[in-house]
């Protein structure tokens, strides 16, 4: 419990700067949407746009006239943005201990080292709730303005439970990279390295 709390704790700044970059992106582009929002020129004007630059940007099976249809638009940035706060996290909770010289100490505790490991990956959860469920209030809050209808939540539930297992799975890659790799200031690179990658293959 005790390296779980002192785990929570640094990392809490970071949390904390990621939660707000994700909240003032949020707002800014759904202030954008008042121009999309049951406008049909718009929809006009997508529709003539070719086929494989709609397909490229996952613009071809949104209607970005509504509340859904713009948010599966920008959830697409955000799928990178998780998986980047997810694998760097992952990567520095493990690394972190070489490069503040602490790894010995901490491993002369009378804590086996698969509770230390598990207490770490617990925080690193936590700290994935805890964005993902600020991303969902800022969205719910900054929609607001617009018809949210049932439709809209049970999306944003859906969205939301997508980022959550995305951030679990890059948490395990950063953590895994930041365990075998020798040199422990090649882990974050390489770790966000390999997000772009797979983000380029999918597309």
């Amino acid at each position: 419990m005790h390296i779980l709390k002192w785990e929570l704790r640094a990392h809490l700044k970071s949390l904390l700067i990621w939660s707000a970059i994700f909240v003032v992106i949020i707002f800014m582009m759904t202030s954008e949407f008042s121009a999309y929002y049951n406008n049909p020129e718009m929809a006009d004007i997508l529709s003539a746009m070719p086929e494989a630059m709609l397909k490229a940007f996952s613009m071809d099976n949104a209607n970005l006239t509504t509340t859904t249809g713009y948010l599966s638009l920008v959830s697409l940035y955000f799928y990178i943005m998780v998986g980047v706060f997810a694998v760097l996290l992952g990567s520095n909770i493990i690394s972190k201990e070489e490069r503040d010289k602490t790894a010995e100490y901490l491993m002369t505790m009378p804590i086996s080292r698969e509770k230390i490991i598990t207490s770490k990956l617990l925080a690193g959860v936590i700290n994935c709730i805890v964005l993902t469920l600020v991303i969902a209030v800022s969205v719910i809050a900054a929609m607001q303005p617009y018809n949210l209808d049932q439709a809209f939540f049970k999306f944003l539930w859906l969205l939301s439970l997508a980022f959550f297992l995305i951030m679990l799975i890059f948490l395990s890659i950063g953590a895994l990279l930041a365990s075998i790799l020798k040199r422990y200031k090649s882990s974050g690179k390489i770790s966000a390295s390999l997000l772009m990658v797979l983000y380029f293959f999918n597309i």
